[in-house]
């Protein structure tokens, strides 16, 4: 699935607009990102860049400037990722909440330094999420939260494990998503998901060349509705 990073984050009042945050992030068919090889150089990967352009100049507002204020804006080409800018940290926390997180929150899925050019490279994943993203998935098979993959369960002629995988580049029919697009695996036993069987993919990673998360049917909502009441307690110690 080609998506974006973003394609702005707006300045408060809209007096300034931070443009095409990002471009496509999966243009050309790339060789599978794996944690023991990184993403190609600049020279080869497609930048996320002009994080400081505005709507009025050309130029881009460089480290030195003023620091912008924060703010929030929703991938538009995704359906539940957002981008919170900070002012005092100068860079981007990706989210699939809303509002702003807290300081060191567990819900942000990782960052992005707000300078020029900037790429998936320079992506730092949260460890924290990871663990509390695949904690949620664990939780969510388990309380059948999603008819699609209950579905697909029931239709399985013979019990045994099956993967899960990342809905950003889903294979195609009969064959295996990549490791990094793998989620875990689940046990399926007389056509019913076993959730506390499920087991995290090490090789899985939140943001790859072909985009970042997307979450089956289902287990998104949960997920997002679970992180929400983590913000709230976050927010109130």
């Amino acid at each position: 699935m080609k998506t974006s990073i973003a394609r702005y984050i707006q300045r408060a009042k809209g007096t300034r607009v931070l443009t095409d945050v990002a471009t496509t992030l999966c243009l050309a068919p790339r060789a599978p990102y794996t944690s023991s090889r990184p993403l190609p150089s600049s020279s080869s990967l497609t930048p996320i860049r002009s994080l400081h352009q505005s709507s009025s100049s050309s130029s881009s507002v460089g480290a030195s400037s003023s620091n912008p204020p924060s703010s929030s804006t929703q991938d538009p080409e995704h359906p539940y990722l957002w981008y919170h800018t900070s002012s005092s940290t100068r860079r981007i926390e990706l989210s699939f909440l809303p509002s702003p997180p807290s300081p060191g929150s567990r819900t942000v899925l990782g960052y992005l330094p707000l300078f020029q050019d900037s790429g998936l490279n320079d992506f730092q994943e949260n460890s924290e999420f990871l663990k509390l993203l695949h904690d949620l998935i664990r939780a969510g098979l388990d309380a059948n939260v999603s008819e699609q993959l209950a579905f697909e369960a029931s239709a399985r002629p013979t019990d045994g494990y099956i993967n899960l995988c990342d809905e950003r580049a889903l294979p195609p029919a009969g064959r295996i998503a990549e490791p990094e697009d793998t989620l875990g695996t689940v046990f399926v036993q007389d056509g019913q998901i076993d959730g506390k069987t499920y087991q995290a993919m090490p090789s899985y990673r939140l943001i790859t060349a072909n985009g970042p998360c997307i979450l089956p049917k289902g287990l998104d909502q949960f997920v997002r509705n679970e992180l929400e009441k983590i913000d709230q307690a976050e927010k109130k110690a």
